[in-house]
């Protein structure tokens, strides 16, 4: 795998009562720490929002307003979060929502978090695919993922999904990761971070078929 910061990565996921940070709260936070290749240790919580889950929320998560009793608010359960994950580079599936309700609780944090995005990844390593969700992606790429709309499984979702394509990555064309590079490094990114060192560390050579999508290859 191809290293990027000091502090590891930390792929993770939140599952929330509605889709705006302003309005809406979190109900639960699942995360879980990669070391190489292994899923080295998970974390997850409940999230009490202080106000009633609607009911598709319940019906699509599994859970209600019972299930969130007496657990940690959204500031204290991202607290915790934000100590788990430490220095860690943060892996998100469509990170911008994820990163909105950790900005509306702990701003600091946030501000400062680097992160890495597996949807955008997705979308640049395999661009054929009729969709980048986490589920279809993970189920092309054979990545295991236990239920969906449950934080957990989803963060470990993540975590296999941005393994494959680390692994992808690395098959790449240097010369095709060098342009890339040169396209990306000004942004100054954790993503182009990762390309950049992966067209460091790739031999020179010709390109070859690493992906495929519903039945499409992805030449790199």
């Amino acid at each position: 795998m191809v290293a990027c910061m000091d502090g590891g990565y930390v792929a993770f996921d939140l599952e929330t009562t509605g889709v705006d940070p302003l309005s809406d709260e979190i109900i639960q936070v699942g995360a879980v720490r990669l070391v190489g290749t292994e899923l080295a240790a998970e974390w997850c919580t409940y999230v009490d929002p202080g106000r009633p889950i609607p009911s598709r929320i319940a019906r699509l998560t599994g859970i209600d307003n019972h299930t969130v009793t007496g657990c940690p608010s959204p500031v204290e359960a991202l607290r915790s979060f934000a100590a788990f994950a430490g220095e860690a580079t943060l892996v998100a599936h469509n990170a911008p929502f994820d990163l909105a309700f950790l900005a509306a609780a702990l701003p600091d944090y946030a501000g400062r978090a680097r992160v890495i995005d597996t949807l955008e990844l997705g979308k640049l390593l395999l661009p054929a695919a009729r969709t980048h969700r986490l589920g279809a992606l993970a189920r092309e790429l054979g990545v295991e993922h236990e239920r969906e709309h449950d934080a957990l499984a989803d963060a470990k979702a993540t975590a296999g999904l941005f393994l494959r394509l680390m692994s992808i990555l690395r098959g790449m064309d240097r010369r095709l990761l060098e342009r890339l590079d040169r396209l990306l490094g000004p942004l100054a990114t954790p993503l182009a971070s990762l390309i950049a060192e992966a067209a460091a560390a790739a031999p020179p050579g010709l390109g070859r078929r690493v992906g495929r999508a519903r039945g499409r290859s992805a030449l790199f």
